[in-house]
């Protein structure tokens, strides 16, 4: 079983919220204050492209991180539910996990661990289809990081495993 809510309309509703676009424009005001990588929006790679890419040149434009993780249903279950949410990677970390900016993009309950391919299929399609029509509400080029939290069984995706170079424990 599983159920999808559709993105688009989940970052429009963000985008019209008043202190989400705040913090988007505090961010990308001082997002050169820190020297060190204190955060993904502080770390090398995403600095690199904020300097060469001009899609960093607007606090509207963002990327994002898909976060998933199964659990069972109650202690001796053989039902596991796995969320899945994205979290816009520009807010400050006080506030970018709160529930009010957390998107919930999809949710499944089965007795097995479901195949990554299958499972993140209708999501990633929908954020490809946001990126190549782009939208007047939604940035046209956005970046995802995928974090998944079983290094040792990373299930069988097209992906690397989160270990390997530029990944992390």
């Amino acid at each position: 079983q599983s159920v999808t809510v559709k993105i688009e309309d989940t970052l429009r509703q963000l985008f019209t919220e008043k202190s989400f676009c705040d913090q988007l424009q505090d961010t990308y005001t001082h997002r050169d204050q820190f020297q060190s990588a204190r955060d993904i929006t502080s770390g090398s790679v995403y600095r690199h492209l904020s300097k060469s890419d001009p899609y960093f040149n607007s606090p509207w434009n963002i990327t994002l991180t898909i976060n998933t993780d199964g659990a069972t249903v109650y202690k001796s279950s053989t039902q596991s539910i796995w969320p899945v949410y994205l979290t816009v990677n520009e807010l400050p970390l006080h506030s970018r996990f709160s529930i009010s900016n957390t998107l919930i993009c999809g949710l499944w309950y089965l007795p097995v661990k479901p195949s990554m391919q299958l499972f993140l299929k209708p999501i990633l399609e929908e954020l490809t289809n946001l990126e190549e029509i782009g939208n007047t509400c939604i940035t046209k080029h956005f970046s995802m990081i995928f974090t998944c939290a079983c290094p040792g069984t990373y299930f069988d995706t097209p992906y690397e495993n989160n270990c390997v170079e530029q990944g992390c424990y």
